[in-house]
């Protein structure tokens, strides 16, 4: 609600940005940033890639696309450094970045629910002036 009393309609005083599962609802609009048709099939360094999850402390998952099949996002696995900024994907990773993955790109022992970053559930956005 928020979200859209601030930032559709501009009537709050502050404005409040998009939040990953915002970035991931192919059916809101956030001006400037359209939802790319084809998907990451389609991905440009610039373009952001998200995927909506449903967690006690978060609405999904956001990446800023940096190369082919390549993306940078913050990595809440690092135990050193919670929210680090990691780049993930080709060319060193043998797992697409994180929009770009298949089901079965991850091992037989990675359970449904640590599946993330799929192709098929990820929206990409691409700024347009």
């Amino acid at each position: 609600m928020r979200y859209y009393l601030g930032y559709k309609l501009g009537i709050m005083d502050e404005k409040y940005y998009p939040l990953a599962g915002q970035w991931a609802d192919k059916g809101l609009e956030i001006p400037g940033w359209p939802v790319v048709s084809g998907g990451p099939d389609r991905a440009e360094p610039g373009d952001v890639i998200a995927e909506a999850h449903h967690y006690s402390d978060a609405t999904g998952h956001v990446g800023i696309v940096v190369g082919p099949h390549q993306t940078a996002s913050a990595d809440s696995t690092v135990e050193e450094a919670p929210g680090t900024i990691t780049i993930s994907g080709p060319p060193d990773d043998d797992v697409p970045g994180f929009g770009f993955r298949a089901w079965d790109d991850f091992d037989a022992d990675v359970p449904p629910e640590r599946r993330t970053g799929l192709k098929d559930t990820s929206i990409l956005r691409r700024f347009t002036p």
